[in-house]
């Protein structure tokens, strides 16, 4: 019997997923040397494109049709664009959406085993990928839910 997502209260698609883990959960990476694309969060990410195009915030946001208060706080990560105004983006910086989202790098799990499981789940048949699919789906539900627990458990230190 696959796993019911809606039940673990959450509801999520691969997409939804990938934004989780870009917007949702920060990680702290630590950069050594100049920053690559693939290395920093979207709004540094996006930062980084539009000085390595040559475009001020201005310019950019004149050319993708937002604001250039809207473009500075994709920049400073405190909100995050609509679909149509990532794609906008990623067109003024003549740059995909994947790049612009993820960076160049393939998104493969780092970890050989894990990424020869991925691969061979083009063997399972159509109703043995929707059970996988619901599986890891409602795993992942679960864990982002356990760290939204996590994270309001923890004190809050005042002027933090």
């Amino acid at each position: 019997m696959p796993y019911d997502v809606a039940r673990c209260g959450a509801n999520f698609s691969i997409f939804s997923f990938m934004h989780v883990s870009i917007y949702g959960i920060r990680h702290s990476i630590g950069l050594q040397g100049p920053a690559t694309v693939a290395q920093v969060e979207f709004g540094e990410r996006l930062a980084l494109l539009r000085r390595q195009a040559g475009l001020t915030q201005v310019s950019l946001a004149e050319r993708a049709g937002v604001h250039v208060t809207q473009l500075r706080r994709y920049e400073a990560g405190t909100t995050e664009p609509t679909l149509g105004a990532l794609r906008r983006l990623a067109v003024a910086l003549s740059v995909s959406t994947d790049a612009l989202v993820f960076g160049e790098d393939p998104r493969v799990p780092a970890d050989e085993a894990m990424r020869m499981l991925f691969e061979a789940t083009v063997f399972l048949d159509d109703a043995e990928q929707a059970h996988l699919r619901a599986l890891l789906e409602a795993f992942l539900a679960r864990h982002e839910a356990a760290r939204s627990e996590e994270g309001a458990r923890k004190p809050r230190l005042r002027g933090h």
